[in-house]
């Protein structure tokens, strides 16, 4: 399995916690934009993030449905399997999720 979406969810932050390719990974959406951070295996450096604003009013990113929060997570674990030269995220998992 390429990836794994732990958690999805929340309000001022929307916030996504997981797993792609063995590596922990933290999204977060709050204020105007949005983060995703991959870490390294011990999950004490990030390895490889994006960053982009959201939404038109200074507190858009806080109130992002879970569904668009879900979408771009995948497009990051996609860009981060991408920097890896490995599989796109195909073939993960998301229990709980649509």
């Amino acid at each position: 399995m390429s990836w794994h979406i732990e958690h999805i969810g929340g309000n001022c932050p929307v916030q996504a916690e997981g797993f792609a390719f063995g590596h922990p990974f933290y999204f977060r959406a709050r204020g105007s934009s949005w983060t995703f951070e991959v870490y390294d295996s011990e999950g004490t450096t990030v390895i490889f993030d994006q960053w982009e604003p959201w939404g038109d009013a200074p507190f858009d990113a806080g109130w992002m449905p879970e569904e668009e929060a879900q979408a771009i997570v995948m497009r990051c674990i996609g860009k981060f399997g991408e920097s890896q030269k490995t599989e796109t995220p195909a073939g993960g998992n998301s229990p709980g999720l649509p």
